[in-house]
């Protein structure tokens, strides 16, 4: 169907303010915001160069996320204390590295994993930007097998066996957590997981096996308040486990 052929539908079907969005909606995601530079905003606290440069005056886009990740932010913002050393998997935008990194102070360590080639590039960008990237220590490598990897995987592959002690461990692996709390070595005081129903690995199989590790979930909440509904469908939640 020709795009004029498509307009013609779309208007006989659902009026005219509809078309108008829709061409609006193209124009700009489709032909000019991939030309645009990105720009820093804020994803809980951290400054993330994560929007672009007009998207704060689209309808219905947002530029700054106060609630990015606030389920494994308020986990650390509890559980861990100055001095610690924290892992965490799946660095995304850096923003749990960079709340890791402030609640261990210089005393602490973090260690960072991602698996995503753009990710890790946008992640050591965020740690500059929030000056802490020489406190963070962030590889590009996947941990077990990438389920749902951000664009180009890097073919660095490190066996959960292979991970380094901690104090507390932070998983946000989409889909992956199961694969690497079975085969992990490592027994931290705590564990943050976000859950991945949608990839097979439902919060209430993750809740079982931290069980059988020894730990105690304290708490269960949705990944990002921001996004609660679409959390609970899909059910990405945040367990954080105790021994």
């Amino acid at each position: 169907m020709s795009l004029l052929a498509k307009a013609c539908r779309i208007y006989r079907e659902e009026g005219m303010g509809f078309l108008l969005r829709r061409t609006v909606h193209f124009g700009y995601f489709g032909l000019l915001r991939p030309r645009f530079p990105y720009t820093a905003v804020d994803y809980n606290g951290v400054t993330v160069r994560g929007a672009k440069l007009f998207d704060r005056y689209v309808p219905g886009r947002r530029a700054d996320r106060p609630n990015y990740e606030s389920g494994i932010v308020d986990a650390l913002e509890r559980h861990v204390d100055a001095g610690d050393s924290v892992v965490v998997i799946g660095g995304g935008w850096g923003v749990t590295a960079v709340r890791a990194a402030r609640e261990t102070g210089a005393a602490g360590s973090v260690v960072v994993y991602e698996g995503s080639k753009e990710m890790t590039a946008r992640g050591t960008e965020t740690l500059a930007l929030n000056g802490v990237e020489d406190r963070v220590d962030l590889t590009n490598a996947v941990v077990g097998h990438g389920v749902d990897v951000w664009g180009e995987a890097t073919d660095d592959v490190v066996h959960p066996n292979e991970l380094p002690e901690c104090d507390v461990l932070v998983l946000d692996c989409e889909g992956a957590e199961m694969d690497v709390l079975a085969d992990m070595a490592i027994d931290p005081r705590v564990i943050a997981v976000e859950t991945h129903g949608l990839y097979d690995a439902p919060s209430s199989e993750v809740a079982a096996l931290l069980k059988e590790r020894g730990y105690t979930v304290t708490n269960r909440t949705v990944a990002d308040r921001g996004l609660e509904e679409t959390c609970r469908e899909a059910d990405i939640k945040v367990l954080t486990a105790v021994r």
